[in-house]
């Protein structure tokens, strides 16, 4: 079972909007007060990877795989009530990979949230609008509706019956919306990896997962998505004091491709100072740090009576203990079970009077 795991992270975009100085005669610049929060919003940071519904044969029912992970996004206009009024927008920035087989879908809750119970009932019910789920189109760069999967697997909106009450979030999906961009960024990821154990028998037996933040390079697309393709075009304008909540939903739409687990290996280096030999070998100093294990259990690295324990390729060994049974055992870090795709939004705001 391959899991991957999202991190949504958030930062700020504000444009900078001219205003008129009648007194001096000249043009200033005035800083908008406007910004925005993100919120975990429930739901799951993992994701299985297969397709998001699933039919094994045809005798069989379909399975949903996945579970959706929800932020909420709450937009602000700060000024007064008499002052300016501002137009919103939504960016995102996906990993090339990751945004080429996922779905997402925006869902307008009734009123300003800063948090969300996660509870699947309590979110319908407090939703306004919601779009239809929305996938990137590589070829046209465009947004398409999503009805169902590579396979033909029938894939439902949970919120088909207030879009079909009219209660549908209008996003366009004629224009391109999207930019591959061409600058490589540095980021940080986290690969995880399925740990074993060897009895005294020479049979293997699963431990428990482990997780290492790694440096990695990754292009990203940049979505940006406007709500004003509505019938009324000042729906989606803040007044002074004004604020809107957003549900943005994330989750997988087809299974990624596996060779970028297949290319993942256990590296300890990127745990321990290291020190590289004359003939390219890598010794192993010091540990910096342990790498990240499940709540419910804790690691260290094993020693011996004359200091770390290393294997019979010179790789230190790692220990895994279950914290109910207080049993330490020696683990060999294997497959690659896991890839974090690291997300950002921006929310662009624009005068509009």
């Amino acid at each position: 079972m391959l899991v991957l795991s999202l991190i949504f992270s958030s930062y700020s975009y504000a444009r900078y909007v001219s205003r008129s100085d009648v007194e001096s005669g000249g043009v200033g610049t005035a800083k908008i007060d406007c910004g925005f929060t993100v919120n975990g919003g429930g739901g799951n940071d993992s994701f299985i990877n297969a397709p998001f519904m699933q039919k094994v044969t045809d005798n069989t029912q379909p399975v949903r795989m996945n579970s959706y992970s929800e932020s909420v996004v709450t937009v602000s206009n700060y000024g007064k009530p008499s002052g300016l009024k501002y137009e919103f927008g939504f960016v995102f920035y996906l990993p090339k990979e990751f945004a080429e087989h996922a779905m997402f879908q925006l869902v307008e809750l009734k009123t300003p949230e800063s948090g969300r119970e996660d509870d699947a009932a309590e979110r319908l019910t407090d939703a306004k609008k919601a779009s239809a789920l929305l996938s990137l189109d590589p070829a046209t760069l465009k947004l398409y509706n999503v009805v169902q999967t590579a396979d033909g697997v029938k894939i439902e909106n949970d919120y088909a019956e207030l879009i079909n009450s009219g209660g549908e979030l209008g996003i366009d999906t004629d224009s391109p919306c999207a930019v591959l961009q061409d600058k490589i960024y540095s980021v940080s990821i986290t690969d995880t990896f399925a740990t074993y154990r060897t009895d005294d028998n020479g049979a293997e037996h699963f431990v428990a997962p482990v997780s290492v933040s790694v440096p990695a390079e990754l292009q990203f697309y940049r979505i940006t998505v406007n709500l004003s393709y509505t019938a009324d075009p000042y729906e989606y304008v803040l007044t002074g004091g004004a604020s809107k909540s957003f549900l943005f939903r994330l989750v997988l739409r087809e299974a990624r491709d596996s060779a970028i687990f297949e290319n993942t290996v256990w590296d300890p280096a990127f745990l321990w100072e290291t020190s590289e030999n004359d003939d390219g070998t890598v010794s192993f100093i010091r540990p910096e740090r342990l790498p990240d294990v499940e709540n419910e259990y804790a690691c260290r690295w094993a020693t011996d009576g004359g200091g770390w324990e290393f294997d019979a390729s010179g790789k230190p060994v790692l220990e895994i203990k279950e914290n109910a049974a207080g049993e330490w055992y020696k683990v060999n870090a294997r497959d690659c079970v896991g890839l974090t795709s690291p997300a950002k939004l921006a929310v662009v705001f624009t005068q509009r009077a």
